[in-house]
């Protein structure tokens, strides 16, 4: 007998081959200094956790952060990520999922914006 309490298909573990990254959500808090990270991936088969490597970069420019995630197991997560020497203008948040270093299975981006930074109010008496 054959029992599946699985009844949406999306939900159902995936073999290595199909595992994607579904999405990857940059929120900037409002100092520009720090970016809140939304990231989902498919399900994985038991014991068969991927990695992540999460890059945001200035839009054709260096890379302003970075980190990993080894053998996740969650397929929603989310993270602060501090940005070095934040500049006004475009940055793309990308993430790439593999299991060995040389064995890339799938990566996404989402482009956002850093934007200029408001003079503080100076106070007068």
């Amino acid at each position: 007998m054959d029992i599946n309490f699985i009844t949406d298909p999306s939900l159902a573990p995936q073999p290595r081959e199909h595992m994607r990254v579904v999405r990857v959500i940059p929120n900037l808090y409002p100092d520009g200094q720090r970016v809140w990270l939304e990231i989902e991936i498919t399900p994985f088969m038991p014991g068969d956790r991927p990695n992540l490597s999460i890059d945001v970069n200035r839009l054709n420019g260096p890379t302003v952060a970075s980190m990993s995630v080894i053998e996740t197991q969650l397929t929603q997560m989310s993270f602060t990520i501090h940005l070095r020497e934040p500049l006004p203008g475009e940055y793309i948040a990308t993430v790439t999922l593999y299991y060995e270093p040389e064995q890339v299975i799938h990566t996404l981006s989402h482009l956002f914006e850093v934007p200029a930074s408001e003079p503080a109010d100076t106070l007068t008496e």
